[in-house]
């Protein structure tokens, strides 16, 4: 009779599973009230597994973090290659608007861990280098998908760092509002608004 082994997902497989349990564990419980068993659980693994792939939840909440960055980033540039995509500031400000009104339990994890972070020196340190490093994506982004995005750099127009704090900034707002009253809120204003700040 012939044996049929079970592929060993790879380390990378691992990794994914375990961050798309944590963040619907984190945003069902709470960032706090959340453990590393939970996680295990949901992703259909060991504790040690989790404990092997990442030291603690915090290393997990930010690894969710940089996950989020990758996957905005790549979303605006597949967009970008769509005929009739538009400008840079009009595929960044659709792909933005979307998913922040698509992804609510991101936000409100997100929104949790901030808080969190704010009170703690060493943590609030990391979760700085993070920050630095989402807005260096979006400018980076801004130059690969439109090299010369018809924004003036004379000094009366915003620079690329410029856009991406404001952009992260909006975003952020947008979602705080979203979150409070999504009967009232636009889901598409975001878009219209950064996409006029972008031209």
């Amino acid at each position: 009779m012939t044996q049929h082994s079970r592929t060993r997902p790879t380390r990378l497989q691992v990794q994914e599973r375990i961050l798309a349990a944590a963040l619907e564990v984190f945003a069902d419980n709470g960032f706090d009230r959340a453990s590393i068993d939970d996680i295990a659980r949901a992703a259909d693994f060991t504790k040690g597994a989790v404990y092997s792939n990442f030291a603690s939840k915090d290393e997990l909440f930010l690894a969710l973090m940089d996950d989020q960055v990758h996957r905005r980033v790549q979303a605006a540039e597949q967009a970008a290659l769509e005929p009739g995509s538009g400008s840079a500031a009009e595929v960044i400000a659709a792909v933005m608007s979307s998913m922040t009104a698509d992804q609510p339990h991101w936000h409100r994890l997100f929104l949790e861990y901030w808080a969190r972070a704010l009170r703690q020196p060493v943590l609030h340190e990391r979760f700085l280098q993070h920050r630095r490093q989402l807005r260096t994506a979006i400018t980076d982004a801004l130059s690969r998908l439109h090299p010369d995005n018809g924004r003036r750099h004379d000094g009366d127009g915003l620079s690329d760092d410029d856009l991406g704090t404001t952009i992260l900034a909006l975003s952020n707002g947008f979602a705080i509002e979203t979150l409070a009253d999504p009967d009232q809120v636009d889901p598409t204003s975001l878009g219209r608004v950064l996409a006029r700040l972008m031209r």
